[in-house]
């Protein structure tokens, strides 16, 4: 049973099928505004911005941070702390929500964990991550460029720039040499 506490407007977390994230988001926006605007306030799916380089173009890509998950900022409870069935109902039972994380007795998130999530979103779109990820000391084969089919390791990553320092061997020595994240790809093994 819920306390006192949690009758005001709380986010709570949704448990939903695999890639059917978007698709409660827009219904439940679209009952908040015909029906539900006083039982739910804020629909969120938390998405995170990345960059990925291809042919040397930047191209911007929204990655879910959550998959299989929606946050909703709803009042669920009653003074009483007793479920209100209106809201309980119209999100139970939207397509692709599989249920609340807590059960029968939804548990409202801590306000520093939605406060982190959002500050994530915020950071993504600030500075966009980089869709591949590439770490110091990774091997990789340089794919297009004047060092293509070149094997080396990866000295330094500019996530914000997409480039690489990548140290090769040429002409019987180490040699560092730039790349742009596009260029390269895993090693053949």
């Amino acid at each position: 049973m819920a306390s006192p506490a949690t009758s005001g407007w709380q986010w709570y977390a949704l448990q939903i099928l695999s890639n059917q994230e978007s698709k409660v988001k827009l219904y439940l926006e679209r009952m908040l505004k015909t029906e539900g605007q006083e039982c739910i306030q804020e629909v969120l799916v938390p998405m995170e911005k990345t960059v990925e380089v291809k042919e040397g173009k930047k191209l911007l890509r929204y990655k879910k941070l959550y998959p299989g998950y929606a946050f909703i900022r709803a009042r669920l409870y009653d003074e009483g702390g007793q479920i209100l069935q209106g809201p309980w109902q119209l999100i139970r039972r939207a397509q692709g929500v599989v249920g609340f994380v807590g059960g029968e007795n939804p548990v409202p998130l801590k306000a520093s964990e939605i406060e982190r999530i959002q500050g994530q979103i915020r950071s993504s779109e600030e500075h966009p991550l980089p869709k591949t990820s590439f770490a110091v000391g990774d091997k990789v084969k340089i794919q297009s460029g004047p060092f293509v089919n070149s094997v080396g390791q990866i000295e330094a990553v500019d996530a914000e720039e997409g480039k690489l320092i990548i140290s090769v061997l040429l002409f019987g020595r180490s040699t560092p040499v730039e790349a742009e994240f596009g260029q390269v790809g895993p090693v053949d093994e």
